[in-house]
């Protein structure tokens, strides 16, 4: 399977990839008490750091990072691949950023998702998320690989826990924004999968002046 399919594939068995939470599936919507606790929880241990950025600041609008209620978000996702220019991608070092096949957009589950090709070999997938670091947290695929420059940052796998896919996100008060890089089994390992996709978020960061 090519990687611009795999890493689509592995985002469909991602928790928060799909358009809105399933009322049978979906828990319960938080409470303004398990609100603030996450925010006291998931906020303070990403931004425990007085250098943590506040925001990327795009052509577009400025995109504050911070926790997010995922029932909360509507129609107001902030899309990567309509939202952030070409120009401000090529500062951070992508160039050519495509939105993925139309005949493959159905795997997104209705999120945007947008591709970087470098000599005709895939390198990076960016995407937005309606699963904030909370509802990922509660699935146990959250992974152990971070960003000493963007703090914010966490990683997380495939929902089925297996491969070597690797997601980087970080939250913003309009939904999580994702680099991904997938891999293969055998010759890829989630410290590679992992380092590519958290230097890629760390150049859009970067770009756009959010440190």
């Amino acid at each position: 399977m090519k990687r611009h399919i795999a890493w689509l594939v592995a985002c469909g068995v991602l928790a928060g990839c799909a358009s809105e939470p399933s009322p049978i599936d979906a828990p319960p919507a938080p409470t303004a008490s398990q609100n603030t606790t996450e925010s006291a929880s998931h906020g303070t241990d990403a931004q425990e750091s007085a250098e943590a950025p506040a925001a990327f600041h795009f052509e577009s609008g400025t995109l504050e990072i911070g926790d997010f209620d995922p029932y909360a978000l509507g129609d107001d996702i902030f899309d990567p691949c309509t939202e952030i220019s070409p120009e401000e991608f090529a500062a951070a070092g992508f160039h050519d950023v495509e939105p993925i096949p139309e005949e493959y957009a159905g795997l997104a589950r209705g999120l945007s998702a947008c591709e970087v090709w470098e000599e005709g070999k895939f390198q990076v997938g960016f995407m937005n998320n309606n699963a904030s670091h909370r509802s990922i947290e509660e699935t146990g695929n959250l992974l152990e690989h971070k960003s000493d420059r963007l703090p914010t940052l966490y990683t997380h796998g495939p929902r089925n826990g297996t491969g070597v896919d690797c997601f980087a996100q970080v939250d913003t008060q309009r939904g999580g924004i994702i680099a991904a890089v997938p891999g293969f089994e055998g010759y890829d390992s989630l410290e590679d999968t992992c380092a590519k996709a958290i230097a890629a978020l760390e150049s859009l960061a970067e770009a756009s002046s959010a440190f």
